[in-house]
């Protein structure tokens, strides 16, 4: 469901999808058994999660959606973000869903851990078709019982561009003529 609300059988949806994904007779042992029932235990909390974001910040979602910038010389920075939403008051959440650990914002905000930060760099520079604007929140949210999230919403844009940077000067060092590794 891209746009709007919720419908109120979505845990109905949600229950059937990974009945039908990680139930399949063609899933590894793991996920028809482990997986498929963690997941099912998540499914309460993750639509109330869901349904809260989006009445307070989300207008529209894109899911796995691939984009690419340029990063020095011949060199490009590809991703492929598990989620990009439109907010209401403008600019984008670039959101990651990991089933460990997930970063502080302490550590997003300080550029020690830089997957979504460049992700918004491919996002400003306008690198993910049919998304044009600006990365305003970065969210980590964790699939597990606790259903942590973190969110980094303050200097997203500079962050994200001192990580850009940060990367471009490492890449430029690699491709100088001479170099040893």
């Amino acid at each position: 469901y891209p746009d709007g609300a919720l419908p109120e059988t979505a845990h109905e949806t949600l229950h059937q999808l990974a009945q039908d994904i990680l139930g399949a007779p063609d899933q590894p042992l793991i996920a028809r058994t482990v997986w498929l029932s963690r997941f099912i235990a998540l499914i309460p909390a993750l639509v109330e999660q869901e349904r809260d974001w989006r009445t307070r910040n989300s207008v529209q979602s894109f899911v796995e959606r691939e984009g690419e910038a340029h990063l020095i010389g011949q060199t490009n920075l590809s991703a492929k973000a598990d989620r990009i939403d439109r907010l209401r008051e403008g600019g984008w959440a670039v959101i990651d869903y990991k089933t460990g650990t997930i970063p502080s914002t302490k550590d997003m905000a300080e550029g020690r851990k830089v997957q979504l930060t460049l992700e918004a760099s491919i996002l400003n520079a306008g690198g993910f078709k049919g998304i044009q604007g600006t990365a305003r929140s970065l969210v980590y949210r964790r699939l597990a019982k606790d259903m942590n999230t973190s969110i980094l919403d303050q200097d997203v844009e500079t962050t994200a561009q001192f990580v850009l940077d940060r990367l471009r000067g490492l890449v430029a060092s690699y491709l100088e003529a001479g170099r040893s590794y």
